[in-house]
């Protein structure tokens, strides 16, 4: 099973996946918008709410803590027979992501630094049979194994570690900074151009401009997937090492 888990900063999605899904009451009539989710509906699941193809239901008051906020639910004209078909997410990536970043706020740049991710989720075979076509992204702040409480506001006006993006280790998940880490997220390099870089550019690019944006020898780097390229983010993001 593919995973529904996005970062907002790294390359790659996180290993872990996500679970029926929360609806707006007005979308009960069958078509591509049934059941489709009210943006600004908050929620409180954990990691295991993301074990499934369709989204937590448990919605709770957005002024209690709360560990997800659905930020976007576009509709996508696209194939549901098989939801894990990665076509879909590459239709409504890029909004889901847009929608993200106006929720985070700040810049490219500033945003990159957090550990803030996506994590997206498609409708219940039952809501796809009534013609449903939409995707439910929400935003989600990631602690490692853990789901940390979005904070308000989501940027602090001076961003620390609660927020900041570090990697649990050089392939494994991100994490805030105040939760144990293995690097730390120290800089960004600004790709110039408007078509998606080869792998191997954003390895040329790491390799050639990261020493200047990391504070140890050992250091790595990590770059967006193609939605969050067409959604704006045009960067790279630096990793200095914190532990051994």
């Amino acid at each position: 099973m593919r995973s529904r888990v996005i970062a907002l900063s790294l390359l790659a999605p996180l290993l872990l996946v996500p679970a029926p899904s929360s609806a707006a009451p007005s979308s009960e009539k069958a078509g591509p918008a049934h059941h489709r989710p009210e943006v600004g509906a908050c929620y409180d699941y954990g990691v295991r709410g993301l074990n499934g193809l369709t989204g937590p239901k448990n919605e709770v008051s957005c002024d209690e803590s709360h560990r997800a906020i659905t930020v976007a639910a576009p509709l996508i004209d696209a194939d549901f027979s098989d939801r894990e078909d990665p076509v879909i997410f590459e239709k409504a990536g890029a909004r889901c992501y847009r929608a993200a970043y106006k929720a985070v706020g700040g810049t490219h740049e500033i945003r990159a630094l957090t550990a803030y991710s996506i994590g997206y989720y498609v409708p219940t075979k039952a809501e796809i049979d009534k013609g449903a076509r939409w995707v439910r992204c929400d935003l989600l702040l990631f602690g490692g194994e853990r789901l940390m409480p979005l904070p308000d506001p989501y940027l602090p006006a001076t961003p620390d570690d609660s927020v900041a993006l570090c990697l649990v280790d050089q392939y494994e998940a991100g994490t805030v900074c105040a939760r144990d880490h293995k690097y730390r997220a120290t800089g960004v390099v600004t790709i110039k151009g408007d078509d998606y870089p080869t792998d191997a550019r954003f390895d040329r690019i790491g390799q050639r401009r990261c020493d200047t944006r990391t504070t140890t020898d050992d250091y790595i780097w990590r770059w967006p997937n193609e939605q969050a390229w067409d959604a704006g983010k045009h960067l790279l993001t630096c990793y200095s090492r914190t532990k051994s």
